[in-house]
């Protein structure tokens, strides 16, 4: 039985005991979670990246930064997480550039919260995008947007016009 190569064989008895039912409802679970992982994530839109991050960035506690590594079709490659103190996460555009090239990244998107609950980027937020999509820019990769989650609000730099 295929279930056996990747079971004890005491596991697998015990399995077998429970019944065909249970292991047709586990082979299922885990065809479809073998299909989940090999099929890739792609992040084309910041509706997409909210999705994937906003859960997460919208309730924390502290300031999180997160990196969407991407290829040049949007495919999804990694996502790095930085975590700063309360309100600050302090992040060098040369080392997000740095880990870009390290895994071969076409696009970026970089996300991070306020947990004032205040969505709008400080002046801080602002200096250091527009020196990051600088210094990628020289890189060939492509900062496709700066996302700020506080709460259910979210701020994308691209669609304020801010990249």
């Amino acid at each position: 039985m295929w279930i056996n190569s990747w079971l004890t064989s005491a596991k697998a008895e015990r399995l077998q005991r429970a019944g065909a039912g249970t292991l047709r409802h586990i082979g299922e679970m885990l065809l479809s979670d073998q299909r989940d992982r090999a099929r890739p994530q792609y992040l084309l839109t910041a509706a997409d990246a909210v999705l994937l991050l906003g859960d997460a960035l919208g309730r924390a506690e502290r300031e999180y930064l997160h990196i969407a590594h991407l290829g040049p079709d949007g495919r999804l490659i990694a996502i790095t997480q930085h975590s700063g103190v309360h309100d600050a996460v302090s992040l060098a555009p040369s080392t997000i550039a740095r880990d870009a090239l390290l895994r071969r990244s076409s696009r970026l998107l970089v996300a991070h919260n306020h947990p004032s609950g205040d969505a709008t980027p400080s002046m801080a937020d602002r200096f250091t995008t527009r020196r990051l999509a600088e210094l990628l820019r020289m890189l060939d990769i492509e900062l496709v947007d700066h996302l700020i989650f506080a709460g259910r609000e979210v701020t994308s730099f691209r669609q304020s016009g801010l990249i």
